[in-house]
């Protein structure tokens, strides 16, 4: 039976996840830094609104992200102190799960398709020191649910738009609210932040502006002094933990830098991600969801040809290439994790 979906549940539900995230960082003193600071009341209404709203879950999603990747860092703790965090942080999951699925969740399930196909093992993630895992996806196919998901049952790290914020921060660049036309957006509420179909490049900056970037860039384009940046805070990162991480061209950058991981990209049929983005954005007509979904695979499409010289879409670029519309986002997963045949161990802190 459904839960039914009322101010107190959405209001104790806020406030775990806001006490979770003080327990956290109470205990951590991770330089991570907390997720919600300032006003306790203020932060616990913010998050009964992102709660309250499926055009909004995935911001919720990335701050419990990161509010797990900082448990991952604690050091002096108990076994059972762990495992308490981890228990509350999969309990609060699960509400948030029967939260969004009685605000009607749109997943990307075509039901007339056909089930979960038998694949082989894939031994090599087994092997590999840190367990790391890329993910492409075309916008609307559920990826980044999926990425994030897929994170969370093998209790590793989850990086999406962080690893653009601390790029950021590194190149102490513009922060993303000052940029002018949306040049990066939330596209949607299921695929986390993406350039939305603008290039830094093509940004109009004063004279003086363009004399700063230049000495601050070393003369390269901003665009290029953000991927090579970017590049390299991911080798470092695939050196020390395990995670998965989405688009950032991320494949062909470990690949150049031989280190072992696993390669996915996740699509769907072209009218069954319209149909999804449509919605989960009720205020597009049909055909702005299909102008969106075009513009947005075509920015990913240009930025994976201008830094890798691959093709975005090709196949033979990954390890792993799925149609979610065939199983859905929890289906995905479980082709994914059978395909590793990794056991998963709920309570273990570090397999690195």
């Amino acid at each position: 039976m459904a839960i039914k979906i009322d101010e107190e549940l959405l209001r104790t539900t806020a406030e775990r996840i806001y006490n979770l995230d003080a327990e956290v960082y109470k205990k951590t003193g991770s330089s991570l830094g907390r997720v919600y600071n300032g006003d306790k009341e203020r932060n616990i209404r913010y998050i009964q609104n992102l709660l309250a709203s499926q055009n909004t879950d995935h911001v919720l999603r990335d701050e419990m992200a990161l509010i797990v990747n900082m448990a991952k860092t604690l050091k002096n703790v108990s076994e059972k102190e762990y495992a308490h965090i981890r228990g509350e942080y999969l309990a609060i999951m699960g509400l948030t799960k029967s939260i969004a699925d009685n605000y009607t969740r749109v997943d990307i399930l075509d039901a007339n398709r056909t089930g979960i196909i038998a694949m082989p093992i894939n031994k090599r993630f087994e092997l590999m020191e840190h367990k790391i895992i890329t993910v492409g996806r075309t916008h609307g196919s559920c990826g980044s649910e999926i990425g994030f998901s897929l994170a969370n049952e093998l209790n590793i790290n989850y990086y999406d738009v962080e690893i653009f914020n601390e790029v950021s921060k590194r190149l102490e660049v513009t922060n993303t609210k000052e940029m002018k036309d949306g040049t990066l957006v939330r596209s949607d509420a299921a695929d986390t932040s993406v350039y939305d179909g603008k290039a830094f490049d093509d940004e109009k900056f004063s004279l003086k502006q363009l004399a700063s970037d230049f000495k601050r860039f070393h003369g390269l384009p901003r665009a290029d002094a953000m991927f090579f940046n970017q590049s390299e805070l991911i080798v470092e990162m695939a050196k020390r933990e395990s995670f998965v991480i989405m688009g950032r061209c991320a494949n062909f950058i470990l690949t150049n830098a031989r280190i072992p991981h696993i390669s996915i990209f996740i699509s769907a049929p072209f009218e069954q991600r319209v149909r999804r983005i449509s919605n989960i954005r009720p205020e597009l007509t049909l055909s702005q969801a299909k102008k969106l979904v075009k513009k947005v695979d075509k920015f990913r499409a240009d930025e994976y040809k201008r830094y890798t010289g691959q093709e975005w879409e090709n196949a033979s670029n990954f390890d792993l290439t799925l149609n979610s519309a065939n199983y859905g986002v929890n289906g995905t997963v479980e082709v994914i994790l059978k395909l590793f045949d990794d056991k998963i161990k709920v309570y273990n802190k570090d397999e690195e």
